[in-house]
């Protein structure tokens, strides 16, 4: 498995072992059900400008980039390739010891944190911050990718830069809260309230349907964790799925203006 195959298979696991670093919300919002509440943040299209490259490198990314998803950002093209033509994000670059490594306090990555650079393209981050994870991370607001620029991080959900094969929706949440933290595993990220929020299945923006499906699967490991902690877990449990709901894709219809 390549160095890249390997960072996603790191930061995108685990989930459910993040979940007690999770903040509780201060109050409660009003929620008819878990998943019936419309994103009006998120993005529809699941796209975000751009061209097909004109040379097309191979593997993967000449197979989204075919299905006319967006050209390589900008702030990417600099970036060296791996033998399959694919990116290879700047924190690699700056990884002198073994990968392992980026599960303890390394070096690369706390000063990438420290400067605010993305770790995909290596350049200042904005106000914002987008960090691209499994879809649990809408609920357990832990992130185990450093934050990066947000078209970056769509660009690199959307061709699966950094995804394990076996991740059926790919999530960029985009925020302007965020901290690092010391973990048993390594660092992780905990994240803020979404600004915008963009799912991802198969190189293609995912529907509500199938962002629930993959949810539905998930969360009862996070229920089995809050049970053994208590009530009080529980309804915290609860409203962090109610909040994370709002940020899933429109309904069918309301998308299509029907």
């Amino acid at each position: 498995m390549n160095t890249i195959g390997v960072l996603g298979s790191t930061f995108l696991t685990s989930g459910i072992a993040a979940w007690t670093m999770c903040r509780v919300a201060a109050r409660a919002d009003a929620a008819d059900s878990r998943f019936d509440t419309p994103a009006s943040a998120n993005d529809a299209s699941g796209f975000f400008g751009g061209v097909v490259a004109a040379r097309l490198p191979k593997g993967r990314l000449m197979t989204a980039l075919l299905k006319g998803l967006p050209s390589l950002p900008p702030r990417m093209c600099a970036l060296p390739r791996d033998a399959d033509g694919q990116p290879i994000p700047y924190l690699l670059t700056q990884v002198a010891t073994k990968f392992d490594s980026m599960l303890g306090p390394d070096l690369a990555l706390t000063t990438l944190f420290a400067q605010k650079r993305c770790w995909l393209c290596g350049e200042q981050l904005g106000r914002y911050a987008a960090f691209v994870g499994e879809p649990l991370t809408s609920v357990t607001r832990v992130s185990r990718a450093p934050p990066a620029h947000h078209d970056c991080a769509k660009y690199a959900a959307v061709t699966g830069l950094l995804q394990p094969k076996t991740l059926k929706v790919s999530l960029v949440w985009v925020t302007r809260d965020y901290g690092m933290r010391s973990a048993a595993t390594g660092h992780v990220f905990a994240v803020g309230d979404a600004e915008q929020a963009f799912w991802f299945t198969d190189g293609r923006a995912a529907t509500r349907e199938e962002v629930t499906t993959v949810m539905q699967e998930g969360l009862p490991g996070l229920y089995e964790l809050a049970k053994k902690s208590g009530d009080a877990a529980l309804g915290g449990l609860d409203l962090q799925v109610a909040r994370a709901s709002r940020q899933f894709p429109p309904h069918a219809a309301l998308a299509t203006g029907t």
